[in-house]
Order: C-alpha cells, then structure tokens, then sequence
C-alpha cells in the first residue's frame, strides 16, 4: 500500500484566507453556466488564479455570478475587465479563458452545509477597470 511519507505535525490545519484588497487574476479555465443551488436561475462560476506577486500568488479564487439583472452587471465588468466587447450578442465564455481582470477581494464567511462551521474565505466583490 502506498504511504504519505510527510511530517503532518508541520502542517497547517486550515489554509489562510487570502487578504482582502485589489488583485490581478486569471481566468483558469472557460468559465461554465450552471443551475443555481437554489434550483431558481443560473450561476455563472468562473475560476481564477491570482497572478500578482506575493504571499498569494498561484492562489484559487472562485466567483459565481448569479444571472440576474444584478449579476449581470457583474458579468459585464468582468467581460469589459478582460478587454472584450460586452455587446447585444452577448459573448463565448470560452473567450474569457487566460484573460487577467483586476478584482477587487473582500473577507467573508459561509456555512459548511455538512458540519455547520462557519468558515472564513475571500470573495470577488467587484471586477474593475485596468
């Protein structure tokens, strides 16, 4: 049987939160449409790295944008924060891969749905302009 030949009493027992404050990600992979939790609307997740230099650096960060008249706000400052054409026609989310936007992070809590422990991550609060 395989083993994990590691020192775990040098490992942390949870992952530190990104700081809050205004990053340059990129999107890691075509951003995907999908149903809400909810089961009412869709959910637009896109997956970033952070690209700046520093502590958190290589760093996952996860939006979902919730599709409706307020999310999509949202989707149109990422799509104009990657330097595509928020137009009629709307666009490909394959489009938006590799693409670095400017964001702005903020500190935030949820509640594990399997534990009920409240744990601290860090959300995308805003997408802004280069």
């Amino acid at each position: 049987m395989p083993k994990l030949d590691f020192d775990f009493s040098e490992v942390p027992d949870e992952i530190k939160p990104i700081s809050p404050g205004k990053y340059v990600l990129e999107v890691a992979k075509v951003p995907e449409i999908n149903p809400a939790k909810s089961g009412n609307g869709l959910n637009l997740v896109i997956d970033f790295r952070v690209t700046d230099d520093g502590d958190f650096k290589g760093r996952a960060v996860k939006d979902y944008i919730f599709l409706n008249e307020f999310g999509l706000i949202k989707a149109k400052k990422l799509i104009e924060g990657c330097g595509k054409e928020a137009s009629a026609t709307g666009i490909d989310t394959e489009e938006l891969l590799g693409c670095l936007v400017n964001a702005l992070l903020v500190a935030s809590t949820f509640k594990d749905s399997s534990t009920g422990e409240t744990i601290a991550n860090t959300k995308v609060s805003m997408y802004l302009k280069a």
